[in-house]
């Protein structure tokens, strides 16, 4: 069985900024690492939905663009 590829790349999308989300278990290291526009993260140290450690701050690290940031906000869902 042959392994399908996906393209979501989309060329009116200049930046990313994503609050809380669940990207880790959706896009894995795989996925995350072929993005190449700027990518801001927001995590809050309080969702129990998408815990800031498993999804947003291992996944910050796979991504692989000089323009990538991180917020963590204590006590925030």
């Amino acid at each position: 069985m042959e392994k399908k590829t996906y393209n979501f790349r989309d060329s009116r999308i200049k930046a990313i900024l994503a609050i809380n989300p669940v990207n880790a278990s959706l896009f894995a290291q795989q996925g995350l690492s072929q993005i190449q526009i700027p990518v801001f993260l927001v995590a809050g140290t309080e969702d129990p939905a998408t815990p800031a450690l498993t999804e947003q701050i291992r996944s910050f690290t796979w991504l692989i663009g000089q323009d990538k940031y991180l917020t963590l906000i204590s006590g925030v869902i």
